[in-house]
């Protein structure tokens, strides 16, 4: 590097690292050439840098290698840090899913090879890198085909970089290009054994991954058929989005996560909101009281719901008779007003059917 500044007729001289200090009086135009960064006399200049100092730049090597080849280049580059390479030249990055410690480290070496830090989804936004394709950041940018790549993109041209200038966009990295499912951990529930197979696969195949447990803190997504079950009644609780097979088979054709309230499993009472009517005089009063058709949720500390929860308890639990079933109907009902006035309700396989017409 040093005959190579000598050849291009610049100015150029050693000094040791602990000089470093020495220098600061006589910065004005300089250009210190570190590598690697990191040594004491490169933090003493950065902290300069970082107080606003505009008599100086901190570059590494691959800097002068690429404005050797592009002499141009550097009026596009923004200097208000070091810069060990230009990889990274005019993209502009949000990050989205990571761990405080390991969002610091990518963004010091995006800033490092001159990209530029944006913390929220903009218009002028270039790349998002993920830890996750289920993070809203992520699903919007897909959208938006703003391309989605992973923490192994910023890792990687950052190590070739140590050897010599690389540009991020380089097809090289294709292969870090966010998949569809990246690390989207899918519960699949209520599901044949046929189908569950085929959505596992293409789960998988796109980097997610699948468990017939749901798991509290761990599962991204459950997908279920209807709106039944344990698994169904926690995800619920811990707040975990439940969609039909539909969002899977959907979101693979069309290449791109789609919104989950659009294949929202539905409920009874999503169910009723769509089929109701304005109300009208004659309709009976539906102020009812349920307090004896309630039921209490218990074991509200269970984190993990197996894949045999949810078929075990015909062989685990006792159901009582009809006779005991229709008594608990009578005794309930007696309490819960007029709701079913000018239904017509049939009725099969009860012995006593008159207690229940009653």
């Amino acid at each position: 590097m040093f005959q190579a500044c000598q050849s291009n007729f610049l100015p150029v001289r050693w000094i040791k690292d602990e000089e470093c200090a020495e220098q600061i009086g006589y910065l004005e135009g300089s250009v210190f050439v570190f590598d690697p960064f990191g040594s004491d006399g490169y933090e003493a200049l950065k902290l300069r840098l970082k107080r606003g100092d505009p008599r100086f730049e901190i570059f590494g090597p691959q800097v002068l290698r690429s404005v050797f080849n592009a002499p141009d280049i550097l009026q596009f580059v923004t200097m208000s840090h070091p810069t060990y390479a230009l990889a990274m030249r005019k993209m502009i990055i949000s990050l989205s899913g990571f761990s405080r410690e390991l969002k610091s480290e990518l963004e010091e070496r995006i800033r490092l090879m001159n990209g530029t830090i944006s913390p929220s989804l903009t218009k002028s936004v270039t790349h998002v890198v993920t830890a996750n394709a289920i993070t809203n950041k992520s699903m919007e940018a897909s959208r938006e085909q703003i391309p989605i790549m992973i923490a192994e993109w910023v890792k990687k041209v950052w190590k070739d970089n140590q050897s010599r200038p690389v540009q991020a966009s380089d097809p090289r990295y294709a292969n870090c290009f966010c998949p569809l499912f990246y690390k989207v951990k899918v519960c699949l529930s209520q599901i044949s054994a046929a189908k569950k197979a085929t959505l596992k696969a293409a789960i998988e195949r796109l980097g997610g991954t699948c468990s017939p447990d749901l798991v509290k803190g761990t599962t991204d997504v459950l997908v279920v058929t209807n709106a039944a079950g344990d698994k169904f009644k926690f995800a619920k609780r811990w707040k975990i989005p439940c969609v039909t097979p539909d969002w899977v088979e959907n979101s693979t054709d069309q290449g791109v996560l789609l919104p989950f309230k659009n294949f929202k499993v539905i409920e009874d009472v999503d169910l009723a909101v769509m089929m109701s009517t304005p109300a009208h005089s004659h309709v009976p009063d539906l102020s009812l009281n349920f307090t004896r058709c309630s039921a209490v949720e218990d074991d509200q500390s269970k984190l993990v719901i197996d894949a045999t929860t949810d078929f075990s308890r015909n062989n685990m639990e006792t159901f009582n008779s009809h006779n005991d079933a229709v008594a608990q109907l009578k005794a309930a009902a007696k309490n819960t007003g007029s709701y079913l006035d000018g239904c017509r309700i049939y009725v099969v396989d009860y012995e006593n059917c008159d207690e229940l017409k009653r």
